[in-house]
């Protein structure tokens, strides 16, 4: 079966990038059911367009899809187009599970046989 393309939309296809883009991670807030976009993140708080709803109280901090950290958050202050907001607590998730006892360090790490 013999397939015919317009001569522009062929070269079009030539010409076109071969390597798929990859979706750039941004971080996000997450309050419930809301996703707000975030336009800067730091240790001390992060800072949202001023459009968005107003946030207030506890809310989950994600790079893409990863958890970063559970948060409890204020409004410090309105600057301009933005809204910027700080951190009351802030508690990095992490992928192991809390100890309830002090770990002596020259305990040893496996049993060799």
């Amino acid at each position: 079966m013999d397939i015919h393309l317009p001569q522009d939309v062929a070269t079009a296809l030539r010409e076109g990038d071969p390597a798929p883009k990859r979706a750039k991670t941004r971080p996000r807030a997450r309050m419930g059911k809301q996703v707000i976009d975030l336009i800067s993140l730091d240790e001390t708080g992060f800072t949202v367009a001023g459009d968005a709803p107003l946030l207030r109280g506890h809310l989950s901090l994600y790079d893409g899809e990863r958890h970063l950290a559970d948060c409890l958050i204020v409004t410090a202050a309105h600057e301009g187009p933005l809204v910027r907001y700080e951190y009351k607590r802030r508690t990095d998730v992490t992928d192991t599970a809390a100890l309830d006892y002090v770990r002596d360090p020259s305990a040893p790490v496996a049993l060799l046989r």
